[in-house]
């Protein structure tokens, strides 16, 4: 990897793991708004964003309990190789219409395959491919922006992965891939958005996500209209229908943050859920500077979003190689 001279990104590391967390949780609270409403309900009368309220989604809270996790174990490994490690804890009791036991009230997101019996996860009415989980990956992007290849080891040996279908699992890791790509971006660069694309593409081997991220790599050098986003990206919280959905249109918001979650919101659907992803990868391309005011204003409790991705960068500062 070059100098960090060589990297002016690395400067606004602060800007970006905040704009990532604080992004995430303004795209869930916009979106919650367009939630369960058709694309083309929205065209026919189209809702003011304005409605925004702030509040957390179920999938930001989750978020927050994994990054409380890595502040407080400072990461996690994904080898043993370098003797035990620490596991940390997340306590998801009950956080966002998950259930968590029955063992304990608590669970570890890194552990022993033998440990993994003791973390049970239940969506209350919900399919465990719900996209909740994909959007609480989220820290995990941060923690190992410079190492991508630490986010599959760590997420697979997760108490968080360990009930979840293979799809899930693999769209969880490319949302946090997305994130990572995003971070070792300047806003200003100029490059192509396929570029990113094509990174994430080729730490997957997925035939089903391979497929989507082709299509978003096509998107981004068209103009489709939301009938074919739908169709073709999806916007449903199920994972393949979320994750490449939201990287699109993180990317194709050129303006900015709230060009990406306003185009992603007015495709209805589970828009909490693709929203809080766009958020997220486009929170952490831009920085946090990017998310309009008046929203930041009225996120609840920013200022603890705020300390947690301060934590979350001193905690990776204090571990790199």
């Amino acid at each position: 990897m070059r100098s960090a001279e060589a990297m002016p990104w690395r400067r606004l590391l602060p800007s970006k793991f905040h704009g990532c967390l604080i992004g995430s949780a303004v795209g869930g609270a916009l979106g919650v708004i367009f939630k369960g409403v058709s694309f083309e309900d929205l065209e026919r009368e189209p809702w003011p964003l304005e409605l925004f309220d702030g509040r957390y989604t179920g999938g930001v809270k989750t978020m927050i309990r994994v990054a409380e996790s890595l502040i407080g174990y400072h990461g996690c490994k994904g080898s043993r190789a370098e003797g035990p490690v620490q596991p940390p804890i997340i306590d998801l009791n009950r956080i966002g219409g998950l259930l968590i036991g029955p063992m304990r009230s608590t669970s570890r997101i890194c552990d022993e395959p033998q440990g993994m019996e003791e973390f049970k996860m239940e969506f209350k009415g919900r399919s465990l491919s719900g996209g909740g989980i994909v959007v609480a990956v989220t820290p995990l992007g941060l923690l190992y922006y410079d190492d991508p290849e630490m986010i599959r080891g760590i997420f697979y040996r997760s108490g968080l992965a360990s009930h979840l279908d293979e799809l899930t699992k693999e769209g969880a890791v490319i949302q946090a891939y997305a994130v990572a790509s995003s971070i070792r971006r300047t806003p200003w660069d100029r490059g192509d958005p396929v570029d990113l694309v094509e990174e994430v593409e080729a730490l997957t081997g997925h035939p089903l996500y391979r497929d989507k991220l082709k299509i978003v790599r096509r998107f981004l050098k068209s103009t489709p209209d939301k009938k074919e986003i739908v169709r073709m990206l999806g916007n449903s919280m199920e994972a393949p229908r979320s994750v490449p959905t939201a990287i699109y249109c993180a990317l194709s918001g050129k303006e900015g943050f709230e060009a990406a979650v306003s185009h992603v919101v007015r495709l209805g659907g589970d828009a909490d859920v693709t929203a809080a992803l766009t958020g997220a990868i486009s929170g952490a391309l831009r920085c946090l500077e990017d998310i309009p005011y008046r929203w930041r204003a009225k996120l609840w409790n920013i200022e603890y979003l705020s300390d947690l991705a301060d934590k979350l960068l001193k905690a990776k500062v204090n571990h790199r190689p």
